[in-house]
């Protein structure tokens, strides 16, 4: 599996505790390949980096494998994450809405 970069964002938090949290979305790229094929797969990955005023670092990360069969798809769903700020709490909900919406979308072109 390869991991590529995608985007990262900064965002200040300045309620509860004030921090800078760092969230850095990648790509993640599957191959399998068989005789006469070779079929990609893409999945995401959200790291979270929490830096507290007194330099106390936290950390957070999610992966999600094999959501994609198409580049597009996975970019789009990529720049949908990184424009809503999820963090790797949020993926699963966000997957699942997601899922739910591509569903509706097959139903009525369908």
């Amino acid at each position: 599996m390869k991991r590529k970069f995608f985007d990262e964002i900064t965002v200040e938090i300045k309620e509860d505790e004030p921090r800078q949290m760092k969230l850095t979305y990648y790509m993640l790229i599957d191959s399998v390949r068989e005789e006469y094929c070779d079929l990609k797969l893409y999945g995401v990955e959200i790291d979270k980096e929490d830096v507290f005023s007194g330099g106390v670092c936290e950390n957070e990360s999610k992966i999600i494998k094999n959501l994609f069969f198409r580049l597009s798809e996975a970019e789009a769903f990529l720049t949908k994450l990184v424009n809503a700020r999820v963090t790797p709490m949020g993926l699963m909900s966000a997957v699942s809405e997601h899922i739910g919406e591509r569903i509706k979308q097959l139903t009525y072109e369908g």
